[in-house]
């Protein structure tokens, strides 16, 4: 490499930093976005989520999650949970 190539190369790397600069900010504002929507959803979740007839499947179904993902904001939607949940199933017997 000589020193016309360096400064070309050099030239071409500026290019692809302006390129480069414009997209980065869009997507930091893309970014926020998803951030705030995707909170919004996990509350969406955990409020459906304190109905007494949720089911974590349906649930994720509706929000593009697993049911691993809405178990873990809703633990009371796992298996565990469903126990602690259902009537006549406390642990207690008469």
């Amino acid at each position: 490499m000589d020193s016309k190539a360096y400064s070309g190369g050099l030239a071409e790397l500026r290019a692809l930093r302006d390129d480069i600069k414009p997209l980065q900010r869009e997507l930091s504002k893309l970014q926020a976005e998803l951030t705030k929507l995707r909170s919004r959803r996990d509350q969406q979740i955990v409020q459906l989520g304190t109905y007494e007839r949720a089911k974590a499947d349906r649930i994720a179904t509706s929000a593009g999650l697993s049911v691993i993902d809405v178990v873990a904001l809703v633990p009371a939607l796992g298996p565990a949970g469903r126990l602690r949940r259902s009537p006549g199933l406390s642990g207690h017997r008469p």
